[in-house]
């Protein structure tokens, strides 16, 4: 083996470590997160958050999924609530 290529196979599988990592751990962080979800006294949208954020680096879908929730948080931070529309409106 040409010893300029073994720092280029090390590196390359410790991307490939680093990726497997994280999609696990943000898997893990995303079952929990909705599992949670049925719990009336944990907060699985904290777990949901975390493991799209660990996910992100390493998927389109998660990263995308990740900036819809912050725009909805934006949204609802500037309106008071994301469906704040109804309140005071007769027949609804």
């Amino acid at each position: 083996m040409h010893p300029a290529s073994r720092p280029v196979r090390e590196t390359r599988m410790r991307r490939q470590a680093v990726r497997v990592i994280r999609l696990s751990a943000g898997g893990v962080l995303l079952l929990v997160g909705v599992l949670g979800g049925f719990v009336p006294v944990f907060q699985g949208w904290l777990f949901v958050l975390a493991g799209l954020t660990v996910m992100a680096p390493e998927s389109r879908r998660a990263r995308s999924l990740l900036d819809w929730v912050r725009s909805r948080v934006r949204r609802a931070g500037t309106s008071g609530t994301v469906h704040d529309d109804h309140i005071g409106k007769k027949g609804t």
